[in-house]
């Protein structure tokens, strides 16, 4: 994430945020006032060469160009030159357009009722993006893949474990969990909902690295649903 600071006339520095553009702050050195220029600006002042363009066209133009941050150094922040890539498959949806003439309860040939799901067409964009890295950080990065597979491993064992419980629960008393089933369909629709809201597949471990490419955290944070999937390292050639 680039950091924004602006400087008081009495040469003290100001950390400001990009949504602080264009007010007036106060200088804890000499209590004056300090203007924050606009967002053109500070993105300038940072050190961003295209402060115009929106987080994807800076990562496609870079890319393809082959600027900074895709100049060949490592993108874990150490600087060093990138020995492997992983490319990472970056899948985003564009537009979901939902037929809702197709959706609700109708009538039968019969007189019973049956229900149908509303129609829908999905429009994705895919990215590939490399994720360079050198020996050292390359092996840290497996390390903490290893570590997320294992904790995703052990929380399913957990949900397991839940499940079998409240399945003894119900044999030993199951009037209690009549009265508790209202509580659980609550909780389950509140959950089923949510996944509609925000849906974004990926590994943590991978998506902590890639998060420290300039630019990619506010890219993928600007995105509602996508799927994040790295490839096998290779030597970068």
């Amino acid at each position: 994430m680039d950091v924004y600071e602006v400087e008081c006339d009495c040469g003290q520095r100001l950390s400001v945020e990009l949504h602080e553009a264009g007010t007036r702050k106060n200088c804890p050195g000499c209590r004056g006032t300090v203007i924050v220029p606009d967002t053109v600006k500070l993105k300038q002042a940072a050190g961003d060469p295209y402060p115009l363009l929106s987080a994807r066209q800076k990562i496609r133009w870079t890319l393809e160009a082959g600027e900074p941050p895709f100049d060949g150094r490592c993108h874990n922040g150490c600087q060093r030159p990138a020995a492997l890539e992983t490319q990472c498959r970056l899948e985003i949806l564009e537009q979901r357009i939902v037929d809702d003439d197709q959706n609700g309860v109708f009538p039968t040939i019969t007189g019973d009722l049956s229900f149908r799901a509303a129609a829908t067409e999905e429009q994705w964009t895919t990215l590939f993006v490399p994720l360079w890295l050198c020996e050292s950080c390359q092996q840290q990065f497996r390390r903490d893949r290893k570590r997320a597979r294992w904790f995703s491993f052990c929380k399913h064992v957990g949900l397991l474990g839940i499940f079998g419980a409240f399945i003894a629960w119900v044999v030993v008393d199951p009037e209690q969990v009549a009265a508790m089933a209202g509580l659980f369909s609550v909780i389950g629709a509140v959950a089923w909902m949510a996944q509609f809201r925000l849906n974004r597949q990926e590994c943590p471990a991978t998506a902590r690295y890639v998060r420290r490419i300039r630019w990619m955290s506010e890219f993928l944070d600007s995105e509602d649903e996508y799927r994040l999937t790295p490839a096998r390292a290779k030597r970068k050639t």
